[in-house]
């Protein structure tokens, strides 16, 4: 099963951090998509084939971000 979800950063160092821990710490397969936005801040899009707990997303820094994977929003 794939679990996905988004969440939103100020700016791509905090979002780097948090792509590293997922790779490299919490071994996470699947597929990272890294989106500028307009106003500066940072998107990241995850499709993760290995099954996180909710409590493991809402640890990670950023924004949590309900919806569709649009950068227009």
């Amino acid at each position: 099963m794939i679990k996905s979800f988004s969440l939103e950063f100020n700016n791509k160092e905090e979002l780097d951090k948090v792509v590293d821990k997922l790779w490299f710490e919490k071994q996470v397969t699947g597929e990272v998509e890294k989106l500028p936005l307009k106003d500066g801040k940072w998107r990241l899009n995850v499709h993760s084939e290995k099954a996180l707990r909710q409590s493991t997303i809402d640890a990670l820094a950023g924004k949590s971000v309900t919806g569709d994977f649009d950068e227009e929003d």
